[in-house]
């Protein structure tokens, strides 16, 4: 089948051989991306080598080809995925057709691009060359090992945490770690964060019972920071920030500064007495709040208002205010997991959330659940509701706070 006709909230033709092109929100850049193989409900779309200010027009497809990765852990790699019909961006942009160059099975699944790959591709390229080299080198010597503080390690050593950091006198003795790339710490280390500056391919900090006030991250090149640190009342995040994630105890002072204001960033929050501080971020497009025990959603909204994905987890717990995510006009994505306390007339209408897209609901009272599903079934293309639970097993299994 070299066509598919397929139809949701609008009709779209998708055909093997079809360039689309979308506009990455954070830095305002256009990619493309070619369909070259078609099923019965999912499509093959390879990612293509463009990413310009300019959006694409069909004179640009000659130049283009596909997207080999090579940042990380990727070897020329074909970035390619099957993707579901149904989620296909309506806001693409056809730009035309061209031939399919040969490609390898595609063994995998998930959803549409976002421009992700080609802005990893492009801050990988920029990264110092003698790195790169030395950190694709040591990927292929796995049994080769060196002396660490005393210790024989291997060099391919990609986690390092407070055993090692600990007996280190001087930090620059890591570099033996070409293929370094998590910092895994409880204690602070005066040389650790000039030496996360220097190192661009750390791309993980996972920092326990961190003691200080303040923490200017902003010259590192992490991509996933996790914190936890109830006495930080300042976090100053690098530019290529993808993950922030703070778990305990929180202060009612933290703020938190992006240049971005948390455009197209996750933040991760693992909530301790229901409390969640007004940490800025107000361009955030992606909260996850978790541990929920009795919960009100009247200050999302207000803090948060770009929202583009919003998660909730009880301990299992009580959620308040569900109607307040109606506010929530860019969301194109509401999980809810463990959470109860609510009914379906409590929820938000499906016109209320013009831009959502998928709607996943685990745990939550069964009678709820059923009158949601059918509400949002023929309105939403991704709608998953499972594991209701009855009124019996509330009873049971619920805790009251």
């Amino acid at each position: 089948m070299s066509k598919f006709l397929f139809s949701f909230m609008n009709k779209i033709s998708l055909q093997s051989g079809d360039v689309y092109t979308l506009q990455d929100k954070e830095t305002g850049k256009w990619f493309a991306f070619q369909i070259v193989q078609i099923g019965e409900e999912n499509a093959v779309y390879i990612d293509l080598d463009y990413w310009n200010e300019r959006i694409p027009e069909e004179r640009d497809l000659g130049k283009m080809s596909y997207l080999r990765l090579n940042h990380h852990f990727y070897d020329n790699k074909i970035s390619q995925c099957w993707a579901p019909f149904k989620l296909f961006p309506s806001h693409a942009k056809r730009v035309g057709n061209m031939v399919i160059k040969p490609f390898e099975e595609c063994h995998t699944y998930g959803g549409w691009p976002n421009g992700l790959q080609q802005k990893l591709t492009e801050k990988w390229d920029k990264h110092p060359k003698d790195q790169v080299l030395a950190f694709k080198e040591v990927r292929t010597k796995w049994k080769e090992t060196t002396i660490v503080a005393g210790k024989e390690v291997g060099k391919a050593l990609y986690e390092l945490s407070d055993d090692i950091l600990g007996a280190v006198s001087d930090f620059s003795e890591l570099d033996s770690l070409p293929g370094l790339g998590c910092i895994i710490t409880t204690k602070d280390y005066p040389q650790l964060i000039p030496y996360l500056e220097r190192r661009y391919l750390i791309r993980e900090l996972r920092w326990g019972n961190c003691k200080r006030q303040e923490l200017d991250l902003s010259r590192t090149h992490l991509e996933e920071i996790e914190i936890n640190g109830e006495n930080i009342e300042r976090i100053v995040l690098p530019p290529d920030v993808i993950t922030l994630t703070l778990r305990g105890k929180m202060s009612p002072n933290l703020r938190i500064h992006s240049p971005h204001d948390g455009c197209c960033m996750v933040l991760r929050m693992e909530l301790q007495d229901d409390f969640l501080p007004d940490v800025g971020l107000n361009r955030l497009t992606n909260l996850r709040l978790t541990c929920i025990r009795d919960f009100h959603l009247k200050c999302i909204p207000l803090r948060f208002p770009g929202l583009r994905w919003l998660g909730l987890a009880g301990k299992p717990g009580y959620i308040r205010g569900l109607a307040e995510i109606s506010k929530l006009r860019e969301l194109e994505t509401l999980t809810m997991d463990d959470l109860f306390g609510f009914t379906a007339d409590d929820f938000p209408r499906p016109e209320d959330l013009p831009e959502l897209r998928h709607l996943w609901l685990e745990s939550i009272p069964a009678e709820a659940g059923k009158a949601i599903k059918q509400l949002y079934k023929r309105k939403v293309p991704d709608v998953h509701v499972t594991k209701s639970r009855s009124v019996e097993w509330m009873d049971a299994n619920l805790l009251l706070t």
